[in-house]
């Protein structure tokens, strides 16, 4: 499987299905396309690239669509770092809608080194000669 569909499927898709709403950070804007790729007729993708204001008014109005079941998932690609201290969550206008939902990265296995393993396990011999 290539890491674009697993990412997709085994990350976004998954936590979407649990959360229906989910705020990608990305800093290093790895994985831009494949949240784009993801928007549907029942599903949001706001992407905050290129206007802060503009994609906050488009995050209010499909946070206001869930609401109403017009659409069943909202995700949000940010391409910054996620906030960590509270402070950080205060003055980023993206970090509510992952407070109704969730967030990625979450944790260690958010790493992308961590996702590309386990996107190709049978290559993990070759990170560690890589890496190691």
């Amino acid at each position: 499987m290539i890491f674009a569909e697993f990412f997709k499927s085994s990350v976004l898709e998954t936590r979407l299905a649990k959360s229906q709403v989910m705020v990608v950070y990305d800093p290093e804007r790895r994985y831009r396309e494949i949240c784009l790729e993801m928007a549907t007729d029942k599903r949001s993708v706001i992407d905050t690239t290129d206007s802060s204001i503009t994609s906050r008014a488009e995050a209010i109005a499909a946070l206001g669509k869930l609401g109403v079941n017009d659409i069943e998932q909202l995700l949000v690609y940010v391409p910054a770092s996620k906030p960590i201290e509270d402070e950080d969550k205060q003055k980023d206008p993206f970090a509510l809608y992952g407070a109704c939902g969730d967030v990625f990265p979450n944790g260690d296995g958010d790493h992308y080194q961590s996702l590309c393993l386990k996107s190709k396990p049978d290559h993990a011999t070759l990170w560690v000669k890589a890496c190691g």
